[in-house]
């Protein structure tokens, strides 16, 4: 899944202390990576995301999508990763001067913060100019099957079970995952696979986004611009991400764990016959 020279896992020695070993024993841990991205569109230094080596291209392209800088892969012409640098250059179709205008150079954080120029890019491009997910000749998905996509993206995620320290995002149909991300940035492992969808010509419009941390509205918004249709976590959603789901007619899903889940808006999408 991963290259050699972009290994997303370092080694390093700790000191281990427990309950019953209060002087500690030294033994060797893996962590987590975490590096800096800067991406330039077209000569223009956009952002610097803090992220998970690997799959560079993936990540940008998701990123200036969510961003609205791009409607489609399509859009983008050329991609130069400088590896050395920490650098990815992508050349590509002039975005909406009013997208165009409100950019500013940032550094987005791993952390749990939104991006405060995602907001107002949505607000310029309006809501209502997202896609509605398809409903019509959609076969509603077992709600166990998706009890089992859960289960797969968990054993997939190797990251995660060496370090515990990042978070995962899958696109999968009713039967199996079709790719899986990992980043350190719940919203780096969201937009890893957006990018992916849409540098590979992947159709969403029957499949499910599984990811892991909360559902904030920019989470949201980030699924509902690809067009696809459900959206499942471990955890919570926001009353925000909620509302926005079922204005977007999109199906929200929380808190899927063992053998139960909550779903927020649109059930006809799932089927609860066993």
């Amino acid at each position: 899944m991963y290259s050699e020279d972009l290994e997303p896992m370092k080694k390093r020695q700790i000191l281990k202390v427990g309950k019953k070993d209060r002087e500690g024993r030294i033994v060797e841990d893996i962590l987590a990576e975490e590096v800096p991205l800067t991406i330039h569109y077209n000569g223009e230094e956009l952002a610097t995301l803090l992220c998970s080596p690997g799959y560079e291209e993936d990540l940008a392209v998701g990123y200036l999508f969510s961003e609205g800088f791009i409607e489609s892969g399509a859009d983008v012409f050329g991609v130069f990763f400088h590896e050395d640098k920490g650098v990815i250059r992508l050349e590509g179709k002039e975005p909406p001067q009013l997208v165009k205008s409100m950019q500013h150079k940032r550094t987005v954080t791993s952390g749990c913060g939104g991006d405060p120029l995602f907001y107002r890019t949505i607000d310029a491009v309006s809501i209502e100019t997202l896609p509605e997910p398809e409903v019509v000749r959609f076969e509603p998905v077992p709600w166990e099957n998706i009890q089992g996509l859960l289960t797969e993206m968990q054993r997939q995620s190797q990251v995660f079970l060496a370090t515990g320290a990042t978070h995962c995002a899958a696109i999968a149909s009713a039967d199996g995952l079709e790719l899986i991300r990992e980043d350190i940035g719940r919203h780096n492992a969201v937009e890893k696979v957006v990018g992916a969808c849409l540098n590979r010509k992947i159709d969403v419009a029957h499949k499910l986004m599984l990811c892991t941390g909360r559902i904030s509205s920019e989470m949201l918004l980030k699924t509902a611009r690809i067009g696809v249709p459900i959206l499942v976590s471990h955890s919570a959603p926001t009353h925000l991400a909620v509302e926005m789901a079922e204005r977007l007619n999109l199906t929200l899903i929380g808190f899927a764990r063992g053998h139960g889940m909550n779903v927020y808006t649109h059930p006809q999408r799932i089927s609860f016959n066993v």
